[in-house]
């Protein structure tokens, strides 16, 4: 999933990540902003990766998993 969303299965997978990211982001307490402070990021980037329109880093993923303690899920889902 290493790379921009273009469509087709990717598209697929990256709405996928997004949900779950939304999912154990939400279930920390955070919102969009929370998070995007703790990365760093800029909130609408962790607002495209949600909706699926924006596929992360790995180095994203990896930060995230550590953030809200998702054992591993992101990464091996990216």
């Amino acid at each position: 999933m290493g790379r921009r969303n273009t469509g087709g299965s990717g598209a697929s997978t990256a709405a996928v990540f997004g949900e779950v990211l939304r999912h154990f982001r939400e279930a920390e307490g955070l919102t969009q902003e929370g998070l995007a402070v703790r990365i760093p990021c800029d909130r609408s980037h962790i607002a495209r990766v949600e909706a699926g329109t924006r596929v992360p880093q790995d180095t994203f993923a990896k930060t995230c998993d550590e953030l809200l303690g998702t054992g591993g899920v992101l990464a091996r889902l990216w």
